[in-house]
């Protein structure tokens, strides 16, 4: 009761948080277990403080949804051909060129180191991907991009990693120790045993789940959605997740990336 009426004065604003921890540290403690609670609460008061642990770059993100704490997966939906991964890899952009020692890690089922190079020096210059498959580049461009690589290569700590199944993500994540991880995407991982797609993703997404939990790292996961007519254009909806496995459940936030009208 002690405790509630603390943080009711915290939420009136009538004492601080640097208060409010000076009240939670003068309660008697009366067993171990309440003891642990005590150091929750006044460790969550710290970090509630402080703010997650990493934020978005993009400042409507941070408005929305405040940036991704430690233990969290934010899913990344989208339908086909509609702008998933270059999100994704803006995303793992944005994190680094704020922070050039956070490690950021990028796996990929679908597409090579290669590919997911060529998308990323796209990102940071305004050539379409379809310029880097074909070679169209001037001598200036070039070494515009040369350049850009060298800086890239020499600062930024990220890695890109094609995988196959869950022990390669585990794998890689025990060799780099990231503090954010971008998995891209979920449905094509493989998983032993699982009888039907809804099984795979299921069970890959939970495993996912008591990675970035039991490690306190940061997840970003690209899903496929479903939807029945290809042809009708329209904004992606929770459900369309519901034949991808039980995502919704591991993740609490989805961010859904279409277009409007093509």
């Amino acid at each position: 009761r002690k405790i509630l009426f603390i943080f009711e004065e915290l939420k009136l604003e009538k004492i601080d948080t640097q208060e409010a921890l000076e009240k939670i540290s003068l309660i008697p403690v009366i067993e171990i277990k309440e003891e642990s609670l005590k150091t929750l609460l006044k460790n969550t008061l710290k970090m509630s403080a402080e703010g997650v642990a990493h934020r978005f770059k993009m400042g409507h993100l941070n408005r929305y949804l405040g940036g991704i704490d430690k233990g969290e997966i934010i899913t990344i939906g989208g339908f086909t051909s509609q702008g998933k991964t270059s999100f994704a890899i803006q995303l793992a952009i944005d994190f680094i060129d704020v922070v050039e020692e956070k490690k950021v890690l990028y796996l990929s089922s679908e597409m090579t180191a290669l590919e997911i190079s060529r998308r990323l020096l796209s990102n940071l210059m305004p050539k379409n991907i379809m310029d880097f498959r074909k070679g169209r580049f001037d001598e200036g461009e070039r070494e515009a991009l040369d350049s850009i690589a060298t800086v890239v290569g020499d600062h930024w700590n990220l890695n890109i990693k094609k995988v196959f199944d869950m022990e390669d993500i585990r794998k890689y994540i025990q060799k780099y120790n990231p503090e954010i991880v971008f998995m891209d995407y979920l449905q094509n991982l493989d998983r032993k045993k699982a009888l039907t797609d809804y099984q795979k993703v299921t069970g890959n997404i939970k495993d996912l789940q008591g990675i970035t939990l039991g490690r306190e790292i940061s997840t970003f996961v690209v899903s496929q959605l479903s939807r029945g007519n290809k042809n009708i254009i329209r904004k992606p909806r929770l459900s369309d997740l519901r034949d991808s496995g039980r995502i919704e459940e591991c993740s609490p936030i989805v961010i859904f990336v279409y277009w409007e009208d093509r």
